[in-house]
């Protein structure tokens, strides 16, 4: 150890030639919160990652629940129009049978002092070749009734309807008479029909097309 002059006290070499520990920067952060930043973004990314597949579910839920509801919507359109075209159909039979009821008992009522109203009745039950073709023996029709002074009374007693489609129908009908005319003396006579006749829609209307009497 070598001695100091003044009389301080000396400082060993080695302690003089050991280095000083260097600083620490103040601004150095410590590893614990990276570390924490590190597991925060991976927690969230595995959110994300676990989200995903509930998002999606979500969404194909609601896309079949869609499909669902439209599918019914669209069954229980058919069904109603189904229904409504029942509907018709029964009506419109109905309205052909009455049309070719009360057209027969026209046909088959005769009273020759009110000839004419009554020519009048058939021709406005009536329509196309029937028509026509009533239309253009109407006068000989009339003086034939007056001529012999034939008075009957028709009855439909039964009718059916044969085939049907959009505005036009045939149906087969049964139906009788009694007539008296001055062959008869004025007995009454029974007489019986069936007729098939074919009806069609009008305007709203129905009106016969053409009768046929059958055996």
């Amino acid at each position: 150890m070598t001695a100091v002059d003044d009389g301080e006290t000396a400082v060993p070499d080695e302690a003089a030639a050991r280095p000083s520990p260097s600083p620490r920067p103040r601004d150095a952060e410590p590893d614990t919160p990276e570390s924490a930043d590190t597991t925060d973004t991976a927690g969230t990314a595995g959110g994300n990652d676990g989200r995903a597949p509930r998002s999606k579910l979500h969404v194909l839920l609601i896309a079949v629940l869609l499909v669902v509801c439209v599918a019914l919507l669209v069954a229980g359109t058919l069904v109603g129009l189904a229904v409504w075209r029942g509907h018709q159909q029964d009506r419109d039979r109905a309205a052909a049978t009455e049309a070719a009821r009360a057209e027969v008992v026209n046909i088959l009522t005769i009273d020759p002092n009110a000839i004419d109203a009554g020519v009048q009745r058939i021709l406005d039950g009536a329509t196309g070749p029937f028509k026509e073709d009533f239309a253009s023996r109407k006068d000989v029709f009339s003086a034939v009734v007056k001529e012999q002074n034939v008075t009957s009374t028709g009855e439909v007693k039964a009718i059916a309807v044969e085939s049907a489609s959009d505005g036009s129908a045939s149906l087969l009908v049964a139906a009788t008479s009694t007539v008296t005319n001055a062959e008869s003396g004025g007995q009454p006579q029974p007489r019986d029909y069936r007729m098939r006749v074919q009806v069609q829609e009008e305007a709203g209307q129905w009106l016969v097309a053409q009768v046929e009497f059958v055996p």
